[in-house]
């Protein structure tokens, strides 16, 4: 689905998800694993209402690092692997993406590229 190309602007493109529920089984932000066009890929992902943009809906928004093919309306797989932390809403897009920048860090810091394999 076509988002508010917000990711894009702030330099972290996103996959977006709408999802048929208000209730949602989980929430938060998290690393995940893509499958992607027969191919894997290590993400991270936002799983809510994305308080920050003022969002009402619930969405899985998917950032696929080192994808840059277009996915609107094809099929990917996310894995769950590991919990960041909660959705927050933040005091600006500017904070946001600092915030990103940090899970990317953390990314780089707690998860074996390659293997995708959460410590």
């Amino acid at each position: 689905m076509y988002g508010q190309q917000l990711g894009t602007q702030l330099g972290v493109p996103t996959a977006n998800l709408w999802l048929p529920q208000n209730k949602l089984p989980i929430a938060g932000v998290y690393i995940v694993e893509v499958e992607a066009e027969g191919e894997t890929y290590g993400g991270i992902a936002n799983m809510g209402t994305r308080p920050t943009v003022d969002g009402q809906n619930p969405v899985l928004e998917v950032h696929i690092l080192g994808f840059s093919g277009n996915l609107y309306g094809k099929k990917i797989k996310v894995e769950f692997l590991k919990k960041v932390r909660e959705e927050k809403k933040f005091n600006g897009l500017d904070e946001l993406k600092e915030q990103i920048y940090k899970i990317f860090q953390f990314m780089n810091n707690n998860v074996q590229v390659g293997l995708f394999s959460a410590t």
